[in-house]
């Protein structure tokens, strides 16, 4: 895995702000279509609920923005 996430975070590293603006964008789009391609909710285990705890918090507030899985008072 850490062989995966290696490349993708020196190409992220390497990105402009509008560049990573316009990918956060394209994959909230690809997100809100594979989520309508779902038959129903999408339940978390804790695990998956802790990761996404340990990566949005550093976002604060802002977190509501960007959420698609879960809601704000989920998380």
């Amino acid at each position: 895995m850490a062989n995966i996430v290696h490349p993708l975070l020196t190409l992220l590293a390497s990105l402009t702000r509008q560049e990573l603006a316009q990918q956060i964008r394209y994959l909230k789009a690809e997100d809100e279509i594979l989520r309508s391609k779902l038959p129903g909710r999408v339940t978390l285990d804790n695990r998956e609920r802790n990761t996404l705890v340990k990566h949005g918090k550093k976002l604060g507030g802002k977190i509501k923005d960007v959420m698609t899985i879960v809601s704000y008072s989920t998380f």
